[in-house]
Formats: C-alpha cells, structure tokens, sequence
C-alpha cells in the first residue's frame, strides 16, 4: 500500500493506493473494499489526496500522470498535468488544508521527487495554472519557495 486517505467529513470512508494494483475505496470503515477503476488507465498508485471542493474530489498519482475522480472513484480524469512540469515521474499528493484548491505534487526524474504546485489563476482540475521555476520548485504568488540545494 502506498496511500491511505480517511474522509475527514465521512468517516467510514476509507481510500487506499496500492502500487501496482489500483485504487480501492471502502465504505464501511475498512471491513469490505472495492476496486475503483473506471478510467484509471494506470494502476501504479503512488499517491492519493482528498480535496474538500467543491466539488469533493478523489486525486491519485500515479509514474506519470495525475488522475481525478469527482464521483466518488466511480469515474476517473487525467489531469495531463504532467505537460507542465520538466521531470515526469510523480509521487506523493498532498491538498492545503486551508485552501483544497491548492495541491502539491511530488515529482521528478525518479522516486525521489520535487515539488511542484498550481499557478496563480487557481485552476487546478483541467491542468490550467500549474508553474515550475526553472530550477525545478515551483511557482506562486506570495509563497516563497527556496532554491534546490
């Protein structure tokens, strides 16, 4: 397992990432699982996330892409936000607390990954908006982020 995500508002929600194996979601509190799939194209999970929304949404990455699920993990969407950042290998997800537009991505050449995060515009769904400075940390406004070491 390389994820697991409790539903801060529905507690018996459960959300798991298991590498090489998909993503299971369990209702119950943990004591059945399913497998949810639809339109996950890459079962590699390396990380999940969930953003309060609205809408709620389910994120997962995965070696090389970033998927959403705003159903619950019934129906999966690649972000594609992969084209916007120089290395392509993600790993760990993570949402602000105080702000779920706000993610931030592990990523880069290999398992050990920088940080990237969204652009000023605050579009996070659909890839608009994501930043990376040329030395590979990422952009936004009013946020220093110190160079790569």
């Amino acid at each position: 397992m390389t994820a697991l995500v409790v539903d801060p508002e529905e507690h018996r929600t459960i959300w798991a990432g298991i590498e090489v194996d998909g993503v299971r979601r369990s209702l119950d509190g943990g004591d059945t699982w399913t497998t949810m799939a639809g339109g996950l194209t890459d079962p590699d999970i390396h990380g999940l996330a969930l953003s309060a929304g609205p809408p709620k949404t389910v994120l997962a990455t995965t070696p090389r892409e970033v998927f959403a699920s705003t159903t619950a993990g019934e129906s999966w969407q690649r972000l594609e936000v992969m084209q916007q950042f120089p290395y392509a290998y993600t790993r760990a997800i993570a949402v602000k607390a105080d702000n779920p537009r706000v993610i931030f991505v592990g990523h880069g050449t290999t398992a050990s990954p920088t940080v990237a995060l969204p652009g000023s515009n605050g579009e996070i769904f659909g890839a608009k908006g994501w930043s990376v400075r040329a030395d590979g940390a990422a952009v936004i406004p009013g946020v220093p982020i110190p160079p790569r070491r």
